[in-house]
């Protein structure tokens, strides 16, 4: 009902759980000018003129594409790891539920096994 729905709704997408992992707070933190900042650095931020605040923008855009390709890089190795594992256990016979053919015997081998 309304509480399964919610519920759904709460759960992050996997694509904002994967982009959630990017460090994107330091990459922005890098690229702002740092002049004075130790001193009163919020205050210091607040007063960037226009032009300064278009140049951090095109720093971070900068970073963001240098760390986005780094990030679907790993991910693209990751799940090539992943699907070649898949892949190597299913031919083996090692997946989860992977059946096989037992031979056991006749019925009258199982009961001359008892006596």
């Amino acid at each position: 009902g309304l509480e399964q729905f919610s519920t759904i709704l709460r759960k992050p997408h996997p694509l904002q759980q994967w982009a959630s992992t990017l460090p994107l707070g330091p990459l922005l933190a890098s690229c702002l000018p740092l002049g004075l900042s130790h001193i009163q650095p919020l205050r210091w931020i607040a007063a960037m003129e226009h032009a300064a605040v278009v140049k951090t923008s095109e720093l971070f855009a900068s970073g963001l594409q240098r760390m986005l390709g780094e990030a679907v890089g790993k991910l693209r190795a990751s799940l090539e790891a992943m699907d070649a594992k898949a892949k190597e256990g299913s031919s083996t016979g090692q997946s989860k539920f992977a059946t096989f053919k037992m031979s056991a015997g006749r019925v009258e081998d199982f009961y001359k096994g008892l006596q």
